[in-house]
């Protein structure tokens, strides 16, 4: 549930705040080489939402470029599984930037720093660890109003990440209670559209609820992401939606009728029935 926001870091808080073992992510990250870092996980409150934040102190100063990302976790010994997932998402935030950038693998400015790496490949690494099988997400929160960047000054979405919304038809719902604030990063909505449904309907069993929070104070607006996790698909109640069709008939032969029931229930319908 994005309340009032998304970026990769509110992403690990959640998973933090649901309990993931922060020294097992840890462990699994320094299977990338090249990063240095460490985490810094605290209790904070956004308005009266109580979640988790992460700060990641990155104390390497290398930059990357686009090649360097991808070979860097072709080469790790992570699970060949994560390894693809986070490759999705890097193709997702590359063709982002360059389509906003019109050019093929844009230099990298705030992206340009491992805590990029970490925030993708931790999020997969975490859904890993937690054995997450499908993902679903609300509609992405977006002010109105603008906000400049090292880009100049641009819409509250910045140009990558519109274009990323764009493409993949992400539903957004704007806020009225804040504007000139950018909501949403590039690096967030690359990762849920790489593996994330937008589903305007999704009825779940939550087992447990972790709150991620950003780094920034909106005045009116949590800056929060909600996660729930459900463990397993409850078994006291199905729900699926059925489909009811009704229809006045004059002038048919019985015959023709009675026909019709086998037909429709041979088809697949649940019932059928005629009524005078």
């Amino acid at each position: 549930n994005l309340i009032g926001g998304l970026s990769g870091d509110m992403l690990l808080s959640s998973f933090f705040d649901l309990g993931l073992d922060e020294k097992q992510l840890y462990e699994e990250l320094k299977k990338i080489k090249g990063i240095d870092f460490n985490f810094e996980i605290n209790k904070t409150r956004k308005l009266n939402l109580n979640a988790t934040h992460t700060n990641v102190r990155i104390k390497d100063t290398k930059k990357w470029n686009w090649a360097d990302f991808y070979n860097t976790v072709k080469n790790s010994s992570l699970d060949s599984k994560i390894i693809n997932n986070i490759t999705k998402s890097l193709d997702i935030l590359k063709w982002g930037e360059e389509m906003a950038h019109e050019e093929e693998s844009p230099h990298l400015h705030e992206l340009g720093t491992s805590d990029t790496l970490i925030d993708i490949c931790g999020f997969f690494i975490a859904i890993d660890i937690l054995d997450i099988k499908q993902i679903f997400s609300s509609s992405i929160p977006v002010a109105p109003g603008h906000v400049t960047t090292s880009h100049g000054v641009h819409e509250t979405l910045a140009p990558a990440t519109k274009k990323i919304v764009e493409k993949f038809r992400i539903p957004i719902r704007f806020v009225t209670n804040e504007q000139n604030i950018e909501t949403i990063t590039p690096t967030g909505i690359s990762i849920l559209a790489s593996c994330a449904k937008f589903e305007q309907e999704r009825i779940i069993f939550p087992d447990k609820f972790g709150l991620g929070a950003g780094t920034k104070d909106f005045g009116s607006l949590p800056n929060v992401v909600s996660l729930c996790i459900q463990n397993e698909e409850p078994n006291d109640l199905i729900v699926s939606k059925k489909i009811l069709l009704e229809s006045n008939i004059d002038d048919m032969s019985p015959e023709i009728l009675g026909n019709f029931i086998n037909l429709s229930l041979n088809e697949g319908a649940l019932d059928c029935w005629l009524t005078n």
